[in-house]
């Protein structure tokens, strides 16, 4: 709820408790929350996708083979360790 008095802008803020007494809550999974290399990793599939022809995409062989190279740049220039590469949206022009 907001109000002005002599010009001046207030707005009323809401308490919180601190006093809670419930089971604290789970912990998150081990994998969870941010990704500290996450833009590295997309600009490696990015540069990758965008260097393949419409053939790379559309054989299976030559899309596996795009798969593997894409996975080898993360595992060689990142921290993460990918044991797979899932190409969910494929769209070819």
């Amino acid at each position: 709820m907001r109000r002005e008095e002599e010009g001046v802008r207030r707005a009323a803020r809401p308490v919180v408790r601190s006093d809670y007494a419930g089971p604290p809550p789970p912990a998150p999974p081990e994998d969870f929350g941010p990704m500290p290399q996450k833009a590295l990793n997309r600009g490696i599939i990015t540069e990758e996708m965008t260097g393949a022809s419409d053939r790379d995409l559309l054989d299976a062989e030559r899309r596996e083979e795009l798969r593997r190279r894409i996975l080898k740049t993360i595992n060689k220039t990142t921290d993460v360790h990918a044991e797979e590469i899932v190409l969910t949206d494929l769209a070819v022009q």
